[in-house]
């Protein structure tokens, strides 16, 4: 249901902004009044998140688009993580993706 659009290296430290298309059978999903919120785990099964936070929608909603800015405290520790996004619309809540996000150790440390 979704495409994501992730910088290609995310890097250990650094704040990437990670974009993101929501799409309902090949048509972006409107979000005018949606919530979307990026999730991300050490693994699926731990109970904390890293981070749970709500996404910056599209200046136009009904694009689909959506963004989030890490921190460098978010991408502090290199790793391959679990990643979440969430639609939430009215009552209907769908969670369209789950993916792997690897934070990378910074070349020159």
């Amino acid at each position: 249901m979704a495409a994501i659009t992730v910088e290609k290296d995310v890097y250990e430290g650094t704040t990437p902004k990670l974009s993101f298309t929501i799409f309902d059978n090949g048509v972006a999903y409107n979000l005018t009044g949606a919530t979307v919120t990026f999730g991300l785990k050490a693994t699926l099964s731990d109970a904390a998140y890293i981070v749970n936070r709500a996404c910056t929608l599209d200046a136009d909603p009904t694009t689909g688009k959506c963004s989030i800015t890490l921190t460098a405290i978010e991408t502090g520790t290199e790793g391959a993580y679990v990643a979440e996004i969430k639609v939430v619309s009215g009552t209907s809540v769908i969670i369209p993706v789950q993916f792997t996000l690897n934070i990378n150790d910074s070349v020159l440390g």
